[in-house]
């Protein structure tokens, strides 16, 4: 049996497959916020329940955002999170006593598509994820466009393109720079572009909602982020 798990800023979600890829069960936590080892504790939970119940020992192969730095081996570009500059990789093979696989969680989507999902057949897939980060990823052929830097393909740290007179100098991302795409198009960017335009602080979530309810400040909040994306 394979477990696969999705390492997001929110929740920790995994799956449990079989060789021929047969879907067996789902399990979905919180993740802990900001706090390194309390996450690496929470995802050795969600392993050890799911092996509990399936009464083996599994492979594990984990989505996380950022990517590994082949210079130094520690995770980077990670938005948000308390991964980086941390050997990821080293601390789960450690803490499960076996063998890990990890890869960038929006690689993970393009070529999942690609090779067998709403992709499938494709020459050229793009892909985007927009949540607590931006994550892209890109397949040609059937195979994931990379560098040695583990970074193509990464919109969100692209600069915002025609920036708006009151948009510069704009929000700082989590690595000092200014401007970057992700701090407009991520579900946490729509909330800090919100409490800084509006002055008021609330959730992605809060915001979609609110302006669904008709409150013109989250409405406006809304049309600028869907300008953006």
């Amino acid at each position: 049996m394979r477990i696969r798990i999705d390492i997001g800023g929110t929740k920790l979600e995994a799956a449990a497959f079989d060789r021929d890829g047969e879907f067996h069960l789902r399990r979905r936590i919180p993740t802990p916020r900001g706090d390194y080892a309390a996450t690496v504790g929470a995802i050795s939970h969600l392993v050890e329940l799911i092996e509990l119940e399936l009464g083996q020992r599994c492979t594990l192969g984990f989505g996380i955002p950022g990517n590994i730095s082949a210079a130094s081996g520690l995770i980077k570009n990670a938005y948000s999170s308390p991964f980086n500059r941390r050997p990821l990789d080293g601390n789960l093979a450690a803490r499960f006593d076996r063998p890990v696989r990890l890869m960038n969680d929006a690689n993970c989507f393009a070529l999942s598509e690609a090779r067998g999902g709403a992709a499938a057949g494709a020459k050229i897939v793009f892909d985007a994820i927009l949540n607590t980060g931006t994550g892209c990823g890109i397949v040609v052929r059937g195979e994931l466009l990379t560098d040695t830097a583990a970074v193509r393909g990464e919109l969100g740290d692209n600069p915002l393109p025609w920036p708006e007179d009151k948009e510069v100098p704009v929000l700082r991302c989590d690595y000092g720079k200014h401007g970057c795409i992700e701090i407009f198009i991520s579900d946490s960017g729509l909330s800090r572009q919100h409490a800084t335009s509006i002055g008021e602080q609330f959730s992605a979530e809060e915001i979609v909602a609110r302006a669904e309810k008709g409150d013109t400040l989250s409405i406006s909040s809304m049309e600028r982020y869907e300008s953006r994306v």
